[in-house]
């Protein structure tokens, strides 16, 4: 059988880095906007976790100080921020922690872009940014938290 290239382009570390990168934003994004229950995020391994932290912690504590001039936070705090989602996995599962991960990961970024573009209302914009994605959080932990018991429950039955 010969394969069409057109039909079936030949999978490349470009595009499956591509979509993975999407699909990341997708996840993200769902749970920036309230509409996340945590599916799809169950089948991380540790490992895959714990580079995604590590990039995380990178991204949201270094992109702010290179857009917008403000300082590098301490590394006790990027170390705090590491324990975290740590502590969220251990706790309330691995898709708890990702979600978490994502939204600090992806919404810190956008958090930047909207600082950045608001210019002098910046500081406004992101007081309000942070109690947007802090209520993203706490919508995207509680419907995940209903969702992993609806899980549990359908696989007792």
């Amino acid at each position: 059988a010969i394969m069409d290239p057109i039909s079936n382009p030949p999978l490349t570390f470009r595009s499956a880095a591509t979509g993975y990168l999407i699909a990341l934003v997708w996840h993200a994004w769902r749970a920036l906007t309230f509409r996340h229950q945590g599916d799809g995020l169950t089948s991380l391994s540790n490992r895959h976790l714990a580079l995604l932290v590590v990039l995380g912690v990178l991204v949201s504590s270094l992109l702010p100080p290179l857009v917008l001039g403000v300082p590098v936070p301490p590394v006790g705090a990027m170390l705090i921020t590491a324990v975290s989602i740590g502590f969220a996995r251990w706790q309330f599962g691995v898709s708890a922690a990702t979600g978490f991960l994502l939204i600090m990961f992806f919404g810190d970024a956008l958090g930047v872009l909207l600082c950045w573009v608001a210019g002098e209302h910046g500081k406004q914009v992101d007081l309000a940014y942070t109690l947007w994605a802090f209520i993203a959080n706490l919508v995207f932990f509680v419907r995940n938290g209903r969702a992993q018991k609806r899980r549990a429950n359908s696989t007792e039955k």
